[in-house]
């Protein structure tokens, strides 16, 4: 009976560990949950539509007037076709817990249309009560050719 006891408590350590890495997993935020946010946030783009956009936006993160002061800027010197495919290149996503549960979800995608091909770093961060993009970034292929970040 004392051998047996040792073993009992190893596997009930075991087992509690797989339930809360099971857990864990599944409060992750995956692609597939924020890739119809990102087409959101691309349709408000290419519509013009910087009210929609900045609603897309975590509270707080970054002030209305700078958001909107850039918006054309972003919208001229990226445009967005409306016909483009959305492929993950990498993501990461955490949760953690402070005062309350905070999903990160962090990632980097390529647009590609006919004629361009742009690459898409995002932030995205969910609380109880709030969710928005942290940093919503568009580049164009062709400006980081030459930077070493093409590859």
């Amino acid at each position: 009976m004392k051998k047996f006891m040792p073993l009992l408590v190893s596997v009930s350590l075991i087992c509690a560990m797989l339930i809360t890495l099971a857990g864990c997993t599944k409060n992750n935020l995956m692609s597939e949950d924020i890739e119809p946010k990102i087409e959101q946030m691309l349709d408000y783009i290419s519509a013009g539509d910087e009210e929609g956009a900045y609603s897309m936006m975590y509270p707080g993160e970054v002030p209305e007037e700078a958001f909107l002061d850039n918006f054309e800027i972003i919208r001229n010197s990226f445009p967005v076709p409306e016909e483009h495919t959305l492929s993950r290149n990498t993501f990461r996503s955490v949760t953690g817990l402070g005062t309350e549960v905070v999903k990160e979800f962090i990632g980097e995608y390529y647009i590609a249309a006919a004629d361009q091909r742009l690459r898409l770093t995002v932030e995205w961060k969910e609380t109880k009560t709030e969710k928005g993009f942290v940093s919503f970034n568009i580049i164009k292929e062709m400006d980081l050719a030459f930077t070493g970040e093409d590859r």
